[in-house]
């Protein structure tokens, strides 16, 4: 088949395809013309954003031609042609295009995220075969609503595929799920390994580093023709040469694959035309509730109740029926041909006998002879008249009352009006005509028509009360619901929809004629337009907000607070202002490090101790969640075997196992052998190898010592780290006084449990520090994770967040750097968060900590030391600035101060007697905890009501019939993850209530120079689950008859959406009730908790009586002031 034929095929299918609303696959089809016309053989560079690919085809090609940038640039696929001659154009939406001058204005082009589809580069290279195409794709993950779109719909015309991924970015899972995508399409693909040069063999080998990508690959069934380790520089793992060879000089693979794209091309696009119309007619069908075999007597149906429908659309009022009636009488008429040739004809002689001047024949009797003539003619125009009639008008009538009649309240109207017979009479005939002398044919025209319109008036007249009477006797408790017009578009629909299925599968279209026009503008629809460039482009305002720090002296309370330290009448409060110090500054922080993992979270850690401590590697490491402290003893602790035995029944869910044990779901998951994410199957795996030699130690969730050692393999090793809960290392480094910096597990890595076990750490932290790499900043993993929280809101107000931008020694200059930082900030403010943003090394300060290490790491010490105890310190201040004014106070005013301490010791007293915090504050400060629960269950019912019925079609629908598995295990995940939300937000609720209601209480005893500064308490143990989530059977039948009609779809849906609010309200109602037992059994240790403040008050008041005031006491004040 030569290249004419092959578009007058893809041109054919093209119109076919049209004829749908498969737009997709109409623009897919246009660049598989255009590269038949062009003969081109193009090799596709995917992947994720920033991972090399325009640098990769630069390098190829020997030239900088496409733009590359660690933010994400290529918004619209690129292609670069080798050809006879220099061309640029740049496809737009709406099928434009417009021709450029030269590679700067396409840099432009492809660095702005507008209307641009694509960008086709033309270029002389005369050591490279014509038509050899390079394609760069939009980068998938990026925050670009268009990128992944846009990648998928130029990927159809690929010969070969090039699957390019970022060194430390290899084990998301995103890349093998993409990957499995791809292999659907048939075209052969290669993996590439970009910027080797970052490998370091001290982290890991790259043996080792190998080996596990090849594990993944296998695991998740992904065919590759080759694997290539490539950077644009120098490096001995560097496979670039041998990748440029396959690629560009021996291009085997690339020419056998482009010598079977045409006939791989068709079937695809026949089959995929197919599944879209088979979908279109199932989706169809599901609306209709019927099988296909069904549908043509529901077409029927269907046609009989549109009938229906507008027939009793009339009845709405008795003057739409009347006025309906009429129109239905005068249409009638309006069709009648009542006086044809013949009889027009015969009026004329009888016109003619009727005229003044008409003479008979004879000598005798001729007005008789007259008359008679006249009578006989008569008679014989209105037999024909009134037979014209019976058979255009009466016998019509006569139907469409019939037709109605079944509406009436019994037969007496239609007894009446069955024959119904309207007759013209010689009366009607002779009041029509005109004395004229001359019968011409113009008069018998207007006659004629005149006689018509009196019929017809008159026909009118006499149906007028027949149709009244109708009125009154219509029956309108037999006019049902109005029928759904939607409904009839919808038939429609599949009508066309299944004549393009014939039409497809028995190849019609091949033998339409359709003229190909060999324009290839004409053949893919696109126009020449004129682009004009946007100039001056305004940038985003940059967003740095850092959260303004309360502003405190605590140096110079502490000196204030020396001064009256050795007074001994303010002995209890300087005693009291000292703990406070001392809890200040023994006061641990948590730090949390999060982030994309391979972001450089372990590494940025070693950074900040200032030596390699954690396990640092381009695959994932940190298995468990490590706790680093100062101190001198590392140890770990073990899951229990409930937390693993609700962990395998969470992932047990999706395939419907639920067991009591371990052992007993490992057996029935073997047996079963059930199809289950990748994601789950390595810990599956570490469970069936090593929970018999850990078993020992998860009865009670042992804590045992590790060694040095022994960390990589309970931190990193995931047939070891499964087994852990936490690690606990400690090391004698100074910068870890007062802190706990916690390396959590990465988000949107292969291994799921990453992910689910970051969020529990959130809530108990003091800084968070989210970790993004240089070059895969903000990807849309992150901007999910830093939505969620912001929508958890349950950090206090000392708590704060810091943005790291890690590995910028990757960057060219700093004006990428810059770049970097300003898509960060852009992304940042669009989700509303505030930024404190850092740009660093963690590599570069591992080897010699430089001015941004050193600024980013004065702000975690000045947070520590200050911002995260801003409150306390406020607290503390403000007890030490009212010691010195009671101090002044009474040297100034001593007769007056004493008056005021015999009325402090009598408050003093009655303390005593009455301590100041009681059990009520805890009483009342729970019951805001308990109104707040009930509003967040109220507010997650209403929730769940809403968003039920898009989970239920989901799962519940022509195609899986009922899948109520999948549905129960995403609505107890989805349960699960709303109640995990709720303990921190008590807490809060708690904590603040407390604040709140002994305020005035603490104020009082300030007033009486008692100071009290009670801990915050934690109302619930955010390990606590209170419930199991998994939601128990759907005790609703479903068999392919419930998707029959649209009334038994709808009834399926009400009858699901009613029994998941029953179950998920006892659910709820369960929850409830476990968390008031939980906070009644606290109750009790609460008030412990609170009440034992009063011992410290009670101890000071003691002191206080003991003092008195007297001149000596004015002396020491003078001295020390």
């Amino acid at each position: 088949m030569d290249v004419k034929q092959k578009i007058d095929l893809l041109y054919k299918l093209k119109k076919e395809v049209e004829k749908s609303s498969n737009t997709l696959l109409v623009a897919q089809i246009n660049e598989v013309i255009k590269k038949v016309y062009e003969d081109k053989k193009i090799i596709s560079f995917v992947g994720h954003f920033s991972s090399g690919k325009s640098s990769l085809i630069n390098k190829l090609l020997g030239e900088d031609i496409l733009p590359s940038s660690p933010v994400p640039t290529t918004s619209n696929s690129a292609q670069i042609t080798v050809s006879a001659r220099e061309e640029i154009i740049v496809n737009l939406e709406n099928h434009e295009y417009a021709v450029v001058e030269d590679y700067d204005t396409v840099k432009k082009i492809n660095t702005e995220n507008q209307r641009i589809e694509s960008v086709e580069i033309k270029h002389q290279a005369p050591h490279l075969a014509e038509g050899l195409t390079l394609q760069d794709t939009p980068g998938i993950d990026a925050t670009f609503s268009n990128h992944e779109e846009n990648t998928m719909k130029y990927l159809l015309t690929s010969d070969l595929i090039i699957y390019t991924v970022e060194y430390n970015h290899v084990e998301s899972e995103k890349n093998f799920k993409e990957m499995q995508r791809l292999n659907a399409l048939g075209v052969p693909l290669i993996l590439v390994i970009n910027q080797i040069d970052k490998h370091d063999e001290t982290e890991v080998s790259f043996e080792d580093f190998k080996a596990a990508i090849l594990s993944n690959i296998n695991m998740w069934k992904i065919k590759l023709e080759s694997l290539y380790f490539t950077s644009i520089y120098d490096h001995p793992l560097n496979q670039f040469n041998q990748l440029k060879k396959e690629l560009m000089t021996d291009q085997q693979m690339l020419n056998a694959s482009a010598a079977g794209f045409f006939k791989r091309i068709i079937p695809y696009i026949t089959t995929e035309q197919l599944r879209f119309l088979e979908q279109t007619q199932k989706e169809l069908l599901e609306q209709f509730g019927i099988e296909k075999d069904e549908f043509p007597a529901f077409k029927v149906k269907t046609l009989e109740q549109s009938q229906l429908s507008e027939e009793q659309a009339i009845f709405s009022d008795e003057q739409t029926t009347r006025d309906a009636f009429l129109k239905h009488i005068r249409d009638i008429l309006k069709n009648a041909y009542i006086i044809p040739f013949e009889i027009r004809e015969q009026i004329r002689e009888l016109l003619e006998v009727y005229a003044s001047d008409y003479k008979v024949g004879g000598l005798f009797g001729k007005e008789k002879k007259r008359e008679q003539l006249r009578n006989d003619m008569m008679d014989a125009v209105l037999t024909a008249l009134n037979q014209s009639v019976e058979k255009q008008v009466n016998f019509h009538i006569r139907a469409f009352y019939q037709n109605y009649a079944k509406y009436t309240k019994d037969s007496s109207w239609i007894e009446n009006c069955k024959d119904y017979t309207y007759s013209v009479t010689a009366e009607d005939v002779r009041t029509q005509m005109k004395s004229q002398a001359l019968i011409n044919n113009d008069y018998v025209q207007n006659y004629t028509d005149q006689l018509k319109k009196y019929i017809e008036q008159d026909v009118v007249r006499d149906n007028r009360a027949i149709i009244d009477k109708f009125i009154q006797e219509l029956d309108r408790t037999r006019i049902q619901s109005s029928g759904d017009s939607q409904q009839m578009k919808l038939l429609e629909q599949y009508e066309q929809n299944d004549e393009l299925i014939d039409s497809l599968t028995t190849e019609n279209y091949r033998h339409y004629y359709i003229h190909v026009d060999e324009s290839i503008d004409k053949l893919i629809d696109r126009h020449l337009v004129t682009l004009t460039l946007q100039k001056n482009v305004q940038e985003m305002q940059r967003v740095f907000i850092r959260k303004a720090a309360a502003e405190t002296d605590i140096e110079q309370a502490v000196e204030t607070l020396g001064q009256f330290s050795n007074i001994s009448y303010f002995s209890d409060i300087t005693a009291r202002l000292s703990q406070q110090l001392d809890r200040i500054n023994n006061d641990v922080t948590r730090i949390v490090v999060f982030g994309a993992f391979s972001a450089g979270k372990s590494s940025l850690i070693n950074a900040m101790l200032g030596d390699k401590k954690l396990v640092s590697s381009p695959n994932p490491t940190t298995a468990a969640i490590t706790e680093i402290s100062y101190g001198h003893q590392h140890t770990m602790k073990f899951k229990t075997t409930a937390m693993l035995t609700a962990e395998l029944n969470k992932i047990g869910r999706a395939v419907n196992i639920n067991e009591p044990t371990i052992e007993a779901w490992l057996k029935t998951y073997d047996k079963a052998q059930p199809m289950l994410d990748n994601q789950y199957k390595k810990f599956i795996q570490a469970l069936k190898e090593n929970y018999a030699h850990y078993m020992p130690h998860l009865a009670e969730g042992d804590i045992i010592a590790i060694s040095e050692e022994e960390v990589v393999k309970f931190t990193a090793v995931d047939v070891h780290s499964a087994f852990v809960d936490r690690i606990y290392l400690q090391y004698d480094i100074n910068f870890l006084r007062g802190k706990v910096i916690i390396d959590s597990p990465g988000i949107g890595s292969t291994n799921m449990r990453h992910t689910n076990e970051t969020t529990e750490i959130i809530a108990d932290s003091d800084l968070l520090i989210y970790v993004s790499y240089f070059n895969h900043v903000f990807t849309e993993s992150d901007k999910a994770f830093i939505s969620y929280l912001n929508e958890l809101q349950v950090l206090s107000e000392d708590s704060e967040t810091f943005y790291v931008i890690n590995a910028i020694d990757l960057a060219s200059n700093d004006a990428e750097i810059d770049q970097v930082t300003r898509y960060f900030e852009s992304e940042l403010a669009q989700l509303n968060v505030p930024a404190t943003l850092f740009q660093l090394s963690s590599k570069q300060a591992l080897a010699a900590q430089d001015d941004r290490f050193t600024e980013f790491k004065t702000a975690i010490q000045h947070f520590a030391a200050v911002d995260s105890k801003t409150q306390k310190i406020q607290q503390f201040e403000r007890g030490v600035n009212q010691l010195a004014a009671h101090a002044n106070y009474i040297v100034q005013n001593f007769e007056t101060a004493k008056a005021e301490e015999a009325e402090h010791k009598v408050y003093y007293s009655k303390l005593e007697s009455e301590p100041p915090f009681n059990a009520s504050v805890i009483d009342s400060s729970i019951d805001k905890a308990i109104q707040e629960l009930n509003e967040q269950l109220t507010f997650l019912t209403d929730r769940f009501n809403i968003q039920l019925y898009d989970l239920i079609k989901t799962y519940y629908n022509r195609r899986t019939v009922d899948d109520s598995t999948g549905y129960l295990n995403h609505l107890s995940n989805r349960l699960e993850e709303e109640l995990s939300m709720i303990s921190p937000r008590l807490n809060h609720v708690f904590n603040q209530a407390v604040q709140n209601n002994s305020s005035l209480i603490r104020q009082e005893l300030l007033d009486h120079q008692i100071i009290s500064s009670p801990a915050e308490m934690k109302l619930i143990q955010l390990t606590e689950s209170f419930i199991d989530a998994k939601i128990g059977r759907i005790p609703v039948k479903v068999t392919t008859r419930s998707y029959r009609t649209k009334e038994t779809i709808n009834e399926l849906y009400e009858q699901v959406h009613d029994v998941s609010l029953q179950l998920l309200a006892a659910k709820l109602k369960d929850y409830k009730a476990a968390v008031a037992d939980y906070l009644n059994e606290r109750r009790e240790s609460i008030i412990a908790e609170w009440t034992a403040n009063n011992e410290e008050v009670l101890a000071d008041i003691q002191e206080r009586q003991s003092q008195q005031l007297d001149e000596s006491v004015v002396t020491e004040i003078r001295a020390a002031l």
